[in-house]
């Protein structure tokens, strides 16, 4: 809005005029289009996405466990040798046979089940871990997610320091190397080894490739690009998948082709352009802008004028920070007091989603019904929600981030709730179908949380610590998923851990309801708040003259 001014012309002699509002100065955002480069990006994040989430939800099928164990003999029949008294290592003359959905490392393959297996994939089926030893490859897992853990703290603050790409290109290299080597190892020590070698360098691919992409979407595409480019289809594609294959070893490979393009689109990404800029690689990010320009089609003088005027500003910002320029990190997360309980606040609500998330994907082969209907499901219903939810935030306008994370928050409370009371009366035979349909529910919801506090995060926190913001909330997710596969087995009652994951999703929804900022439509934040102003905390910025 304009301001007036009175203008004194001479004695007596005063007028009132009117001034133009100041020129509103131009950011990266005002540059970031939907333009055939950007859906290079999401081209690239995709095949990112793929390698690791398919390295993570591999597990899933990789570490499934019989559904029934039985022992058939001349004179001897035993159901589920599981529920006897007998030991499956020394049967009572009979022989042990499994029923399973997925050939899995559990799964102790004879002789006779490989007649129509290769000979070299025949010499690596040597596992077989029936009965309570499930529960060794459960723990397995639980083992890889802290080399996820490590990878996803370590690689945040390595990609804020020397960039996002330089990072993804070595953690996609490292987990599509040793992806391979995981499929000729010969035992569950070696095969823990090897995954969580492999877990380190997913960790980091995953935590950095979601703050390249969003560095590149234009504001207004940023929650449909989240919830089109995310876990869900990818989830549809990797249970066919996993149908096709029916054995860990082949399946290992086929993730490992579906990736592989990832490589070549390589040749084509350039940094990211907001990174470079706040790492005062001003020559770099006006190499970069250019290009983009170019393969948009872009060659208006107009625009590039426009560009060189925000890099030159950005530039002599640069070069008066150079003096007082500090290395961010973890402990900035904290900054004051506002944005410390808003970090505390996503920390506590991302290990609850994902304890309650991954406690169910990795134990799914429990429900009743075919492993693989139950994945396909579990997927298609995110894509279904993760569309919806797409379209619902480009009509309505009014619809925050914190309305549909209380929405998908409080239906993850009933349906694990509804869970709690069907145990807890021990009605689990009758209602499987209610465990089921509430445990593919619950499941497919936390995509839209999983989605939603990615985005508040990466709206509220600035450039210069995001990426260590993005890491420290993998943290989170990453201890949640480490004691997720053993939601089922260390408690001793099957009621209780539904009563405590009720009672933490209730309370994330409430905090992350009351505490957090709606930031939708708002740009990212470029600079860090003052500790305080007038006694006040400050809110992150996207002002660069805000210091």
């Amino acid at each position: 809005m304009a301001s007036t001014a009175t203008l004194s012309l001479g004695p007596n002699q005063e007028n009132e005029v009117q001034l133009l509002p100041p020129k509103e100065e131009k950011t990266l955002d005002n540059f970031m289009k939907l333009g055939k480069y950007c859906w290079l990006i999401l081209l690239f994040s995709e095949f990112m996405l793929l390698s690791g989430a398919g390295n993570t939800l591999y597990m899933m099928y990789a570490g499934a466990i019989p559904k029934q164990v039985s022992c058939e003999g001349p004179d001897v029949f035993i159901k589920d040798i599981c529920d006897s008294s007998y030991d499956f290592h020394n049967p009572p003359n009979c022989t042990i046979t499994s029923k399973y959905d997925f050939y899995s490392i559990n799964v102790d393959v004879r002789t006779e089940d490989l007649i129509n297996l290769p000979t070299f994939i025949f010499i690596f089926f040597q596992f077989g871990h029936f009965c309570g030893e499930g529960a060794w490859v459960k723990t397995s897992i639980s083992v890889q997610m802290v080399g996820v853990l490590i990878g996803s703290v370590t690689s945040g603050a390595v990609a804020d320091r020397y960039g996002r790409l330089k990072v993804l290109s070595v953690c996609f290299f490292m987990v599509s190397s040793l992806s391979i080597v995981n499929t000729f190892v010969k035992d569950l020590i070696y095969f823990t080894i090897v995954r969580t070698l492999l877990s380190v360098f997913k960790g980091g691919l995953l935590s950095t490739y979601g703050v390249y992409k969003m560095e590149h979407v234009p504001r207004q595409h940023r929650f449909w690009i989240a919830t089109m480019i995310s876990w869900a289809p990818n989830y549809m594609i990797l249970s066919l998948v996993a149908y096709l294959c029916h054995d860990w070893i082949t399946y290992q490979y086929a993730i490992f082709a579906l990736s592989m393009p990832g490589a070549l689109v390589f040749m084509f990404v350039q940094e990211s352009p907001r990174w470079l800029i706040q790492a005062g690689r001003i020559d770099d990010a006006r190499r970069v802008l250019k290009r983009i320009m170019e393969v948009d089609g872009n060659t208006s003088d107009h625009s590039w004028s426009e560009i060189e005027v925000m890099l030159q500003t950005e530039q002599k910002r640069q070069a008066e920070r150079t003096q007082k320029r500090k290395n961010y990190d973890f402990r900035h997360l904290f900054w004051n007091k506002y944005m410390a309980s808003v970090t505390m606040i996503m920390w506590l609500g991302m290990f609850s989603t994902s304890f309650t998330n991954y406690g169910f994907v990795f134990n799914i082969e429990k429900l009743s019904g075919s492993l693989y209907i139950n994945a396909l499901l579990m997927g298609t219903l995110r894509w279904v929600l993760n569309i919806v939810f797409g379209v619902a935030d480009m009509k309505f306008k009014g619809l925050g981030r914190k309305h549909i994370h209380l929405i998908s928050k409080l239906t993850i409370t009933a349906c694990v709730f509804s869970i709690f009371i069907t145990y807890y009366f021990e009605y689990e035979e009758e209602y499987s179908l209610i465990i089921r349909v509430a445990t593919l529910l619950a499941s497919a919801t936390a995509s839209q949380v999983f989605i939603t506090k990615s985005m508040v995060l990466m709206e509220f926190y600035p450039t210069v610590i995001r990426n260590s913001a993005v890491s420290f909330k993998s943290s989170a997710s990453r201890i949640g998923t480490i004691l997720g596969p053993q939601l089922f087995i260390l408690c001793p009652y099957k009621s209780l851990p539904y009563a405590v994951l009720t009672g933490m999703c209730l309370f994330d929804a409430i905090a992350f309801q009351v505490q957090l900022p709606e930031t939708k439509g708002k740009p990212l934040p470029e600079t860090m708040p003052e500790r305080q102003k007038n006694g006040r905390t400050e809110l992150p910025t996207s002002d660069p003259e805000k210091k």
